[in-house]
């Protein structure tokens, strides 16, 4: 579950102060989707970076599972991200120069878990890629998918988490 209260975020730029996300009060429970609209500039972007992880917030509080995420550590976040978040973003930061099984491989080679062996981790690539139709595309390297395939790719790295 995720929960926030009260989450501000403020950019100073040249020409005065822009507040990114303004007390933002939020409940996400274990399962579902959902999907945060609002036009260009309103802060979506700013509030999954805080969320995830990837960005500060100046006010309030982030609880992901009853803790409070706002007193984690540098290494306390990357585990915190390795483990418990996926982000799918807009420009994918997929590795061009790899194929897509190394691409999934790598998030799961980087995670500490019980009984990680070479089987399981082949059996979650090919799953993964069978959920978002990308079987047979392996061996393809990033640089040569089209931009959906891309997309994909960038959802199988989160699901596989």
């Amino acid at each position: 579950m995720i929960r926030t209260e009260q989450l501000t975020k403020k950019y100073k730029t040249l020409s005065g102060d822009v507040l990114a996300t303004d007390h933002v009060d939020l409940h996400f429970s274990c399962n579902g989707l959902y999907m945060i609209l609002g036009k260009s500039g309103c802060g979506k972007t700013t509030l999954l970076n805080i969320l995830s992880g990837l960005d500060s917030h100046d006010k309030g509080h982030i609880y992901i599972d009853g803790v409070d995420i706002g007193s984690y550590h540098e290494a306390e976040l990357d585990h915190y991200r390795n483990l418990k978040m996926g982000v799918i973003f807009q420009e994918y930061n997929l590795i061009s120069e790899l194929t897509v099984w190394d691409n999934l491989r790598i998030v799961l080679e980087i995670q500490d878990w019980d009984n990680k062996s070479e089987a399981t981790i082949q059996s979650l690539i090919v799953e993964t890629l069978a959920k978002v139709g990308l079987n047979g595309y392996e061996s393809r390297r990033i640089n040569q998918l089209s931009g959906g395939e891309r997309q994909r790719v960038a959802v199988a790295r989160t699901l596989i988490k």
